[in-house]
């Protein structure tokens, strides 16, 4: 099975302005010689302009006022300390813009809705924030909580689980009262 071909378009160079065909997604110029010769020493020229950049000689840092030379144009601080006061800085000034963000994105993701309680059976309005919630307080909440460890004691055997554990506890206690060991000398 053959791939299927996309078709050929028909582009205009940017250097001589000319319709060409390209054979290459992203081709931008044809390929006439002087084009592409005229495309480099403008790419050449370029990086030269990024790599000339002018990096001030001595430079303030915005936390402590010091002078300091500074690596790159873009440098604000003159150590990691004062960059990370401010990062702190930031992150203080922005905390409340944030949460404020993330909170109406929660809000509208997830509607309230109306819930009945699994243990008292009352309705509640189900907050976005509590997804999950089966009970209308924390009181039954615990409530619900104590009954399904009662259930999972009782589905998974923990009665006997509880009679074979205190049986082995006596057999111990007897074991060592036969040697003439007190147990409070054990502990």
């Amino acid at each position: 099975m053959s791939r299927k071909r996309k078709p050929v378009n028909e582009r205009l160079c940017l250097m001589c302005h000319q319709p060409f065909v390209n054979h290459v997604w992203n081709a931008q110029i044809c390929a006439a010689p002087e084009c592409r010769r005229r495309k480099n020493n403008e790419d050449a020229r370029f990086s030269r302009k990024r790599l000339n950049r002018k990096v001030p000689t001595v430079a303030e840092c915005v936390v402590c006022q010091q002078l300091y030379s500074p690596n790159t144009s873009r440098s604000q601080t003159c150590s990691v300390d004062c960059y990370l006061v401010l990062q702190q800085r930031w992150t203080i000034t922005n905390r409340v813009r944030i949460n404020a963000r993330n909170r109406a994105r929660r809000a509208s993701t997830r509607p309230h809705t109306i819930t009945i309680c699994k243990v008292c059976g009352t309705a509640f309005e189900k907050s976005n924030t509590r997804g999950a919630a089966k009970t209308c307080s924390p009181r039954c909440a615990r409530l619900n909580l104590r009954q399904l460890g009662r259930q999972y004691y009782h589905h998974h055997g923990g009665a006997e689980y509880a009679r074979v554990q205190g049986r082995k506890r006596r057999l111990a206690a007897k074991i060592v009262a036969s040697m003439g060991i007190n147990m409070e000398d054990l502990t």
